[in-house]
């Protein structure tokens, strides 16, 4: 234990020391500087020494930033003994975007030659003494009789000027940067895949939105240039891409913050006006802007670009509070609204800061970071949800078109239904009143007036069993079919329906149980509890199916049981069903293919018919189709007496 003991405590320790050490000391805040301005960037190192050295100059303890200007400046600090602990220091300059640094130093108190160090956008390779996204120099260790050095630098930039010059011991810089990098690693990662979904469902739903959201890669690869991405991975044309880059998005991040908002409040239709405003402000301030880049008329632009926009967010932002104020949106949309507008503030406050109008700090650009992460995370939070919705309402949509599509055909059939049905009822009619008028003719021959009553009696049977078949069918339709079973013989059942049926001299019927064909006078055990009207209509429905479809011969008739089912099979000598027909033989309105048109029907007998075998529990299948016929067979379960009236179909 007292060894563990130790060894935690010197963890600890060290822990301690290397915190102690990860504290970096910064030009400005950490050490004084003097500064001085160069006009015409014609000074040289003694002159602006001279001049840093005056006693009118003031000591500094701010990071140095200024305005958008062509002047070189030159500052001076000393380097303490204290701040090298007996080793080298490494001097990280920040930031990457300036384009000519040049730094000297020598003992303090030193007549000697100063040492030279030269980075910068405009810098030749290499430009520090690292390999590494920001230049990085080796500041040797004091001589034994210096008491620090005297360390001066000239900056100059087309663009802000702002230099952070800081000074790390080399193993709390390579902690500090490997921490950094995976961080940076991670936050850039999460920029690329929440881009890359944005693109993706931009494509997909061809939506403003997600291409606004898009658009919000612009600040993190602007994040990027300043981190010294682009001149680090690409050391040969990394540098002036960096610069161009960081030119160019700095002029693009306010269109770039804003068009989320705009799209996700729907300014286009909400205030056509507005969005007009907006949308010509970033197209002609884009363009012409964007030529300002490496000219003298930089600066301008960027002054320009901020007051116009900031009235822009301004007007937008008022919008914005009034469209939630008054149309009370989704909480989705109020984040998406609101969460860049934050960014804005935060990045007008950089400028700001920038052009000396508030102080820099460092804090400011960290808050930047963080809230543009914050922003992007929201931002595909929202725009999940948003796709959500949209594929709520597409799938809303669809169904809505199918049911229409459904109420069209069922308008359809039901016309189309109508019409058959006409037809099928004109023809016993007929029949009926043919009938009728010869009857009036008071003829004596008995036998011609027995045939006529008989083809009248056929002529309403068949009514009947249309207008039972339409019934069922509705009733099946409405769900209300209520099987009402008795005890009746299934062969009785059969002659029955078979009765019904217009069968021409072409064709026979014949009936058999268990394949051994009925005598008249034999008893058979064929008694079922079954609904005799439902199943005289669907066995009727089948039989007559098997004379229209079948040229003539014998169409046979079985009933047997098998399996504890009764087993009613109807066989007929057609020709068979066509192989596109059988799929769809058993649906409402369906019909078999006659190019002749010679069979009349209207397409519900057999759907009719399966309907009334799976209400009683059983099945309607066509179990053969050959070229010499097709058989179809009833199966429909045993059902005992005890329980037949409470049995449901």
């Amino acid at each position: 234990m007292n060894k563990a003991a130790w060894v935690l405590a010197t963890l600890w320790l060290w822990s301690l020391s290397l915190a102690a050490l990860a504290t970096p000391l910064q030009i400005g805040p950490d050490i004084a500087y003097t500064v001085v301005q160069d006009p015409q960037g014609s000074y040289n190192l003694d002159s602006a020494r001279q001049r840093l050295l005056a006693p009118a100059s003031v000591p500094q303890r701010q990071v140095f930033a200024r305005d958008y200007t062509t002047a070189a400046y030159w500052l001076r600090s000393v380097l303490p003994r204290s701040a090298f602990h007996g080793s080298a220091l490494w001097m990280e300059i920040k930031p990457s975007f300036v384009d000519d640094v040049q730094l000297f130093y020598r003992p303090l108190g030193s007549d000697g030659p100063w040492q030279h160090r030269t980075t910068g956008d405009n810098a030749r390779m290499p430009r520090s003494d690292l390999d590494y996204r920001f230049p990085v120099f080796v500041i040797p260790a004091l001589p034994a009789d210096a008491s620090g050095y005297e360390i001066i630098f000239r900056v100059a930039n087309r663009g802000p000027l702002l230099l952070r010059p800081t000074l790390w011991q080399p193993a709390a810089f390579v902690s500090d940067a490997a921490r950094s990098s995976a961080w940076q690693a991670f936050y850039f990662g999460l920029a690329f895949f929440s881009t890359l979904a944005a693109v993706t469902l931009g494509l997909v739903f061809k939506s403003r939105l997600f291409w606004s959201v898009a658009a919000l890669a612009g600040p993190y690869l602007l994040l990027a240039c300043l981190e010294g991405y682009a001149a680090w991975l690409v050391p040969q044309a990394g540098r002036w891409l960096q610069d161009m880059l960081t030119a160019a998005l700095t002029l693009l991040l306010y269109p770039c913050l804003l068009w989320a908002p705009v799209e996700a409040l729907d300014i286009r239709h909400r205030r056509p006006r507005l969005y007009r405003l907006f949308g010509i402000t970033c197209g002609l301030f884009a363009l012409l802007l964007i030529f300002s880049i490496g000219t003298d008329f930089y600066p301008n632009a960027i002054r320009i670009q901020t007051v116009v926009f900031a009235a822009t967010s301004l007007a937008l932002f008022w919008a914005a509070i009034h469209i939630l104020r008054n149309e009370r949106p989704d909480l989705s949309t109020v984040l998406l609204s609101l969460g860049p507008f934050a960014m804005l503030a935060v990045s007008f406050l950089g400028m700001l800061s920038l052009r000396e109008i508030v102080p820099y700090r460092l804090t400011l650009y960290t808050v930047w970071q963080y809230v543009l992460m914050a922003n992007m995370l929201l931002v595909m939070v929202v725009a999940l949800i948003q796709v959500r919705k949209q594929r709520q309402q597409a799938l809303a949509s669809q169904r809505l078109e199918a049911d229409l599509r459904i109420e069209r055909e069922a308008r359809f059939r039901q016309r189309q239904f109508l019409g058959m049905v006409a037809h099928e009822f004109r023809t016993p009619m007929a029949v009926i009143s043919a009938c009728l008028a010869n009857l009036n003719a008071q003829t004596d021959d008995r036998a011609a007036l027995r045939k006529r009553h008989e083809r009248i009696a056929r002529a309403t049977d068949r009514l009947v069993q249309l207008t039972d078949t339409c019934l069922a069918d509705a009733r099946l339709a409405a769900d209300r079919l209520l099987v009402d079973r008795r005890d009746v013989s299934l062969t009785a059942l059969m002659t029955s329906a078979a009765s019904l049926v217009d069968v021409s001299d072409r064709h026979s019927w014949r009936l058999s149980f268990a394949g051994i064909d009925i005598d008249d006078d034999a008893p058979v055990n064929d008694r079922a509890f079954v609904d005799d009207a439902l199943l005289r209509i669907a066995i009727s429905n089948v039989v007559d199916n098997a004379v229209k479809y079948t040229a003539g011969g014998r169409i046979q008739g079985d009933v047997s049981r098998a399996n504890g089912h009764w087993r009613i099979a109807i066989a007929d000598a057609g020709h068979g069903i066509a192989a596109q027909a059988v799929a769809t033989l058993f649906e409402r309105f369906s019909r078999m293919p006659q190019p002749e048109h010679t069979v009349r029907g209207f397409g519900l007998g057999l759907h009719v018919s399966r309907q009334i075998a799976r209400a009683h529990g059983g099945e309607l299948a066509l179990e053969r189709n050959t070229p010499q016929g097709c058989l179809f067979v009833f199966t429909l379960p045993i059902v005992d007496s005890s329980r037949a009236h409470d049995a449901l179909g």
